[in-house]
């Protein structure tokens, strides 16, 4: 697998990771007890456990890549954030919100690649 690769996965890790944090709190960590509180701690496991792989695979990739070429790419994962939660969640965005994305993910590629 090459480094961008490498780098794709970590950003995808990371979106999911989110995504199932997301899942955990709308569960309600703090609601009575009862068949579904595991479910709820399922998806608190699942999300930490995608971040700290990402992590790792971000360190990995490190060996093959500098450090502002794979903070760029893991810019990505805003996007792809937001993509995943209007399919998952039925989450929409204004216009305005999807040009502060753009907007986001532009400096931080530009400030890590210039």
């Amino acid at each position: 697998m090459t480094e961008y690769g490498l780098a794709l996965c970590a950003v995808t890790c990371t979106s999911c990771g989110q995504l199932c944090l997301k899942t955990a709190s709308r569960k309600g960590l703090f609601s009575p007890a009862g068949r579904k509180r595991w479910v709820k701690y399922a998806w608190l496991i699942a999300g930490y456990g995608a971040l700290l792989l990402a992590v790792g695979i971000s360190a990995y990739t490190l060996r093959f890549l500098e450090v502002n070429v794979l903070v760029s790419l893991t810019a990505l994962s805003y996007p792809l954030v937001v993509g995943l939660s209007r399919v998952f969640f039925d989450e929409r965005l204004t216009r305005n919100q999807w040009s502060g994305l753009f907007l986001v993910c532009s400096g931080v590629a530009l400030y890590n690649l210039a």
